[in-house]
């Protein structure tokens, strides 16, 4: 009896060793406990399936915690105060950002589409260029957006500058977002 007690013991001690390692800890440390009490192969399987489930949830919940504004990511990068002649702050930074979005626009010569900063006009609004991955992203967005408004999306993606010249002769730099997955997009 004194056996059992003290190898009883010993799992619930590194049960509790690994509780604070993982972001679900009474999943996991359910998951620890079905590995210490069952060997077989299967089991083992289960858990790993199931921690891969929970690392996969917590992974999207980051993304969405983690994103700007619209007019965050404008004073974040500077955009339409850089001159041309400066360098563009944050160029080739992966952001998040958050907002909503109309119907892109899917042609041989622009795959692009508006993020708004909000579902009313007046927008701030930034262009969003898919670079890669074209038919699957698009196909996401289209089955999510709606004809007669807008989506609120999640996009993660690099900062691009584009210039604009003005008719006085001047030049600043504003900002765009390039995507490459399907990943980079969330609903």
């Amino acid at each position: 009896m004194q056996l059992l007690s003290n190898s009883t013991t010993a799992r619930s001690k590194r049960v509790k060793k690994h509780t604070n390692v993982f972001l679900f800890p009474q999943i996991n440390v359910t998951c620890i406990f079905i590995l210490t009490k069952f060997q077989s192969m299967k089991s083992k399987m289960l858990l790993i399936i199931l921690l891969l489930i929970t690392g996969v949830v917590s992974c999207k919940k980051k993304i969405i915690e983690d994103a700007m504004s619209i007019s965050d990511l404008f004073s974040y990068t500077g955009s339409g105060s850089v001159s041309c002649d400066e360098r563009f702050p944050h160029e080739n930074d992966t952001v998040t950002v958050f907002g909503w979005i109309s119907e892109p626009r899917e042609t041989e010569y622009a795959n692009y589409f508006w993020l708004n900063d909000s579902e009313t006009p007046p927008f701030k609004s930034i262009e969003v260029h898919v670079m890669e991955n074209r038919d699957e992203i698009f196909r996401k967005i289209n089955a999510k957006t709606h004809a007669s408004g807008l989506t609120q999306i999640w996009i993660r993606g690099k900062i691009f500058p584009y210039k604009a010249r003005y008719e006085d002769g001047s030049c600043r730099y504003f900002v765009s977002l390039h995507i490459y997955n399907e990943s980079d997009i969330q609903f």
